[in-house]
């Protein structure tokens, strides 16, 4: 009866220390996933960041508020398309590791 008591111990013990692990693991992989959106963003950003640089003198901050919203409603959908289709991706092979994962144990 001890015996399998301490099997028992023991398997429970072998599980959950690979369940952290891959908690750990998921984790650390959904924050690599989301770093994906901001090289994104900024790429589609650019244009307007660039526009606004030039601006100069008087009434320049109205200007600038000016060009980053026609930017920014010109380029949103595309935007957003772009880095939720990169994160939907990085998500789906996530899924995928994570499968083969839980098959092993």
């Amino acid at each position: 009866m001890l015996f399998i008591t301490c099997v028992s111990v023991c398997l429970y013990l072998q599980l959950s220390a690979s369940i952290s692990g891959i908690k750990d693991f998921v984790t650390d992989k959904q924050r690599q996933a989301h770093r994906v959106m901001t090289p994104v963003v900024q790429i589609h950003m650019r244009p307007g960041y660039d526009e606004c640089s030039l601006e100069q003198g008087l009434g320049m901050y109205e200007r600038m508020k000016s060009h980053m919203s026609s930017h920014v409603d010109g380029t949103k959908s595309v935007m957003f398309h772009d880095a939720s289709g990169k994160l939907l991706n990085q998500l789906s092979k996530l899924q995928v590791h994570i499968s083969c994962l839980s098959s092993t144990l």
